[in-house]
């Protein structure tokens, strides 16, 4: 992976995923859909660019790839929760189980992206 355009222009591309969350917004504002389903499928559609943030901003901080663990993360996490379901006796939902790891993936990795861009700019300035 290409690091140095994170490093061309580095303040500016630390505002990309947040950009990019808002714009997903902004461009659902013109569907006719309720407020808490356009902030969900916001919420949905912006957390893989989180998750490319935080990799891309391990590999500028720490020199480490984590693209392979995060991809196994979501694997097992994806696995548990439709072994859950079947021991439940619930309806096996790959759609639900999707859903659900996509917001708690924007969560994650909006926590985790936000500190490292505060770390990131600190270390910029210093």
């Amino acid at each position: 992976m290409n690091v140095q355009s994170l490093l061309n222009y580095p303040l500016l591309s630390l505002l990309i995923p947040y950009l990019f969350t808002i714009f997903v917004y902004y461009v659902l504002k013109f569907f006719r859909l309720h407020k808490w389903r356009k902030i969900h499928l916001t919420a949905q559609i912006s957390a893989l660019g989180y998750v490319a943030g935080v990799v891309i901003l391990v590999e500028a901080l720490f020199d480490l790839f984590l693209l392979g663990y995060i991809l196994i993360l979501f694997i097992l996490f994806l696995s548990i929760h439709l072994i859950v379901q079947w021991k439940k006796k619930v309806d096996l939902s790959l759609k639900i189980a999707l859903v659900l790891l996509l917001r708690i993936t924007f969560l994650l990795f909006l926590c985790i992206y936000t500190g490292l861009a505060v770390l990131y700019i600190i270390r910029f300035f210093a």
